[in-house]
């Protein structure tokens, strides 16, 4: 585990959520069932519109967090498989398939430049962050699958 200073501190007592702007979003490899058939067949203005009413609406109940996309990894989008939080706690995923794996050092990065401590799964065991596992709101259970 590695220390990265103290958890970040919200103004609120709101949950917290991460978005990542659908801005180069794509689907351009096959990694799961949902994506078969629709390589090179996303509509980045459809997701942009979609993911503005989002933001939009969750920044009237939450805190919103964001993470600027990065080059090569279309699926930033999907901040949820970036890692579980708990109490200022990250476990970064190591994700399965090569094609997300280039996200882990941005999503490393926002995390300790955000205040979060970084505990690292080991490679050989594939976690997809809350694609895996969640938190009860709260924190009484964690739901894995």
């Amino acid at each position: 585990m590695r220390s990265c200073g103290m958890p970040p501190k919200l103004s609120t007592d709101q949950p917290t959520f991460l978005m990542c702007p659908p801005t180069l979003y794509d689907v351009n490899y096959v990694i799961n069932p949902w994506m078969v058939g629709n390589v090179n067949r996303s509509s980045r203005q459809s997701a942009t519109d979609q993911w503005t009413l989002l933001h939009r609406a969750l920044g009237k109940i939450a805190d919103v967090l964001l993470v600027e996309p990065q080059p090569g990894c279309p699926d930033m989008v999907f901040t949820a498989n970036a890692g579980l939080v708990h109490d200022g706690i990250v476990a970064l995923s190591s994700f399965y398939h090569p094609e997300r794996q280039g996200e882990e050092p941005h999503f490393r990065r926002w995390f300790q430049k955000s205040g979060f401590t970084v505990c690292d799964v080991p490679r050989v065991t594939p976690f997809e962050g809350e694609g895996d596992a969640l938190f009860e709101p709260d924190g009484s259970r964690l739901w894995a699958g």
